[in-house]
């Protein structure tokens, strides 16, 4: 059962404040961005999509870009944005997606990830994400498919770097950050990045040493960056 949709601009407040159906399904449609959407389920679920038509195909699809509280209705409109600007181009997304989602290894999906960062992030901080993958990630997980990758395999790798802590926990953030991206784009299940509860090692002082309250202010922005996939330099 579905209730009557809506069109209003999807922002912050209005993907809140939008009503759970009793029953069914409810959507609510953007007026800006063509085909961007949000589903309200009767759990409360609210999952945003895209609606769009292949070139040279007749049936309308809907490709879920991910659920709310996961993804920010900014990040989710980007994301959409990104979507209809390939199959301007030609592309079909829900159809490559089905492809990808067969047996996407670490490997393969390491490579997009970091082909995604360019011009997001300083060349040499994605030569270093490139480093850390080829030779310390991809040894011990390449060859698994992003999808099964456990906790226990990031603890294995992260427990394995316990000579280097600091390396240790900037592998392990750049992990958490590539696992959420992995979610973001429909490769593993919502709510299981294999990083969280993944205890970082402390590191050592260097040349400053920060107070009690500032200890507790960078233990909470590692763990918001840890939370949403966020490069921790960038909240510096």
């Amino acid at each position: 059962m579905s209730t009557q949709p809506t069109r209003r601009k999807l922002t912050k407040r209005v993907v809140d404040d939008a009503p759970v159906p009793a029953a069914g399904e409810l959507w609510v449609w953007d007026i800006e961005l063509k085909g961007f959407g949000l589903k309200t389920l009767a759990s409360g679920r609210k999952m945003f999509y895209l609606m769009y038509r292949p070139r040279g195909d007749s049936k309308a699809k809907k490709l879920a870009i991910g659920r709310y509280g996961d993804l920010t209705t900014e990040q989710a409109r980007e994301i959409a944005r990104e979507h209809r600007g390939a199959i301007a181009t030609g592309s079909d997304p829900s159809a490559e997606l089905a492809g990808l989602k067969a047996a996407p290894t670490v490997a393969v999906l390491a490579e997009s990830y970091l082909t995604s960062l360019a011009g997001k992030r300083a060349a040499r901080t994605v030569q270093e994400y490139t480093r850390q993958f080829r030779q310390y990630i991809l040894p011990r997980l390449g060859p698994t498919k992003a999808a099964d990758v456990t906790r226990s395999q990031v603890s294995s790798l992260h427990q394995g770097l316990k000579d280097t802590p600091y390396l240790a926990n900037r592998v392990l953030a750049l992990l958490s950050a590539f696992f959420t991206w992995a979610t973001r784009h429909g490769y593993r299940a919502d709510d299981i990045n294999p990083c969280k509860h993944v205890e970082r090692y402390p590191e050592e002082g260097r040349d400053t040493f920060l107070t009690s309250g500032q200890l507790t202010a960078l233990g909470a922005a590692l763990d918001l960056a840890e939370e949403k996939g966020l490069d921790p330099t960038a909240l510096a």
